[in-house]
């Protein structure tokens, strides 16, 4: 019985540490679950901010065009002026 009860006892032992190292995997599965969250929800700001800065070089762009039209206007108004 001597061996019957040593191998009880690892087989106990093993179970608790399969039992531990469970838990952690399922902790660290909890842990990825989050930080996936979180990058998701990240990139959905980086994604934004990517949108509204496109906006922003468009508009840019357009007012640049305007300052070069309203500035050749008062050149050639100036040129004409008695």
């Amino acid at each position: 019985m001597d061996k019957l009860d040593l191998i009880l006892e690892q087989l106990q032992e093993i179970n608790s540490i399969f039992s531990a190292v469970r838990n952690r995997v399922d902790e660290t599965d909890a842990k990825m679950d989050s930080v996936s969250m979180d990058l998701h929800k990240v990139l959905g700001y980086v994604t934004a901010l990517q949108d509204g800065q496109e906006r922003h070089e468009r508009l840019l762009e357009r007012l640049a065009l305007r300052s070069i039209e309203q500035e050749t206007l008062l050149e050639n108004y100036q040129k004409y002026k008695p």
